[in-house]
């Protein structure tokens, strides 16, 4: 996908032929050029280029289906560069979306129940028991050994992390320019040595380790928090909307910042079948509870 520079303004969505259209997400700065696509002449508006860096993501969809992510960093004085394109057709083919029912529902109340201090203001804020738990995996495995959350040998870990990564990147891309996403280690402690060494960005709270990412990081950075907080018994995340405070690695943060994150969770991650998959927990819709 090309870009060139446009005198018009306000370019917002592109169309092209087959139903796929670029729609645009997140924007930050101001001055500077714009930029849109070539094709879109009767599009309805291209992006102004920001006279700082900054970050700008494009949906791709296909009718109403979301098929890749375009992160693209505008550049000052001139110039833009392709930092990364998720496509998600790729990374999630042969995906299946398993309902866990109530069992699924109560294995992460259980999960939560043993996690720490964020957790904690979780079950406090939201509902657990009202939303509805799901596994992405592949077509055709067996509902029972899908309930016995705690057995491995049923999933493919290299394939359950690319998934598990494209989604909370989607998760990112799809929200506002606040988005974050959160992981509690579940073992680590504020002194470990190692962490001065870590590859994703960390916080604190009293002793405990949360790493953490946001819509403007990249592929890199989300397999990294992922993947230093990933541990044994528990593993569990969340989507949610940075505090009015902001985030900053390396900082310790108040009950306050727990309160504001769990109330603004939008997904919850648990880890399950001894490290290999990951459960989704999600809100029920409208039309979620007309099926019940």
């Amino acid at each position: 996908m090309t870009f060139q520079v446009s005198s018009r303004r306000n370019v917002r969505m592109c169309h092209f032929r087959g139903g796929i259209h670029l729609s645009r997400q997140v924007r930050s700065g101001n001055g500077g050029e714009e930029i849109h696509s070539p094709g879109a002449a009767k599009a309805a508006g291209p992006t102004r280029r920001p006279a700082s860096p900054s970050i700008l993501i494009w949906h791709i969809r296909k009718e109403s289906n979301l098929i890749g992510i375009i992160r693209i960093l505008l550049e000052s004085p001139g110039g833009f560069s392709l930092m990364e394109e998720s496509n998600r057709s790729n990374r999630l083919s042969g995906m299946h979306k398993y309902d866990l029912g109530g069992d699924g529902v109560e294995y992460v109340h259980y999960v939560l129940r043993a996690a720490k201090s964020l957790a904690n203001e979780v079950l406090a804020r939201q509902a657990i028991h009202e939303g509805r738990v799901t596994l992405l995996g592949p077509d055709g495995l067996d509902r029972r050994k899908l309930l016995q959350f705690r057995r491995g040998g049923l999933l493919s870990l290299r394939a359950s992390r690319e998934w598990l990564i494209a989604t909370i990147m989607n998760g990112l891309a799809a929200s506002s320019d606040r988005s974050c996403a959160v992981f509690e280690n579940w073992l680590a402690s504020s002194d470990d040595p190692w962490l001065a060494e870590a590859r994703s960005k960390v916080f604190f709270f009293g002793g405990e380790v949360y790493h953490y990412c946001t819509g403007a990081d990249d592929h890199a950075a989300v397999e990294a928090a992922t993947a230093e907080s990933d541990a044994l018994p528990f593993f569990w995340g969340m989507l949610s909307r940075e505090p009015t405070t902001g985030l900053e690695p390396g900082t310790r943060v108040g009950r306050e910042t727990l309160e504001e994150l769990a109330a603004e969770m939008s997904l919850l991650i648990v880890g399950a079948y001894d490290g290999e998959g990951y459960l989704l927990w999600n809100r029920f819709c409208s039309a979620d509870r007309r099926g019940r």
